[in-house]
């Protein structure tokens, strides 16, 4: 696409760490609908919008683009803080499991891989759609590695339990 598009790197670059934060908190908004916290949900997400709106007053006229980009992080981070404390106060689930933790450990793993590929400049350059399916591609490989790392170590741990 040009250099004309390299002020938007930055900004998509954060704007990938956001879709992570989105992909931990997704979990929990689930468990809220499911354990009928509809209204929780609602309240986090206005909550998330209002904070959202005021941070792009702040940020936008100062950083631009980026700004627009960080307040959209720094709201899905507090989204996710919402929703974890709504699960912790109003459902019996028990988000700090050791699966949990490891799934988050997994999911975490693979968006770093995929982040540090797509940063790359012989991935960056390729047409989107192609450095798109490449990110997708290295999430996927790197997370179907860390689940089967996570029965190996499972087994071993069970096993190795059952003996004390």
């Amino acid at each position: 696409y040009g250099k004309s598009y390299m002020p938007a790197v930055v900004s998509f670059q954060i704007l990938i760490i956001m879709t992570g934060v989105m992909f931990l908190y997704e979990t929990f908004r689930q468990v809220l609908v499911v354990s009928n916290r509809q209204k929780k949900v609602f309240w986090a997400m206005l909550t998330g919008a209002i904070v959202n709106i005021i941070l792009n007053l702040i940020l936008i006229p100062k950083y631009s683009l980026n700004g627009a980009a960080f307040a959209t992080l720094l709201t899905n981070f507090m989204i996710f803080f919402l929703f974890l404390k709504f699960i912790l106060k109003y459902t019996e689930v028990k988000p700090f499991s050791r699966k949990i933790l490891w799934e988050t450990a997994a999911v975490l793993a693979a968006s770093g891989i995929m982040y540090l590929l797509i940063s790359r400049n012989f991935v960056y350059n390729l047409p989107v759609i192609l450095s798109i399916l490449i990110g997708m591609a290295a999430y996927f490989i790197a997370l179907l590695i860390f689940k089967i790392f996570f029965k190996i170590f499972l087994k071993s741990f069970s096993k190795n339990y059952a003996k004390l």
